[in-house]
């Protein structure tokens, strides 16, 4: 899996819970009143699990979001260095020791009866 698909995943989770953490929020009041509400708020103690989610949903949007700029500053071109992207820079010791191969552009074509087909 990719880096920037689970980066895409993590929003898109994010930006899910703070959606409903912002109807939940217009609609605290009436929701709250609700028999329904009032029930699962003793069983589950929903008040206190709806905090802390929203919580952890805005901290986890921070750490994105500094993960994200800090790979950015990490992985920035030099500005200093007007380097091409398929240039190759060797050291100096590795550039003597480089070997090159002529290519012999005007070689006779391959005759076809030399072809051996099994």
């Amino acid at each position: 899996m990719g880096l920037g698909k689970l980066i895409g995943g993590a929003v898109k989770v994010g930006v899910a819970a703070v959606a409903v953490a912002g109807v939940y929020t217009l609609f605290k009041d009436e929701i709250r009143e609700t028999k329904t509400y009032k029930k699962a708020n003793e069983k589950y103690d929903v008040d206190t699990k709806m905090e802390k989610a929203t919580a952890t949903v805005k901290n986890t949007v921070v750490d994105a979001a500094k993960t994200v700029s800090a790979m950015k500053e990490k992985w920035a071109p030099a500005e200093d260095e007007a380097v091409a992207e398929d240039e190759i820079i060797l050291e100096e010791s590795e550039a003597d020791e480089r070997e090159y191969v002529s290519l012999d552009t005007e070689a006779a074509p391959a005759d076809p009866s030399d072809i051996v087909v099994e």
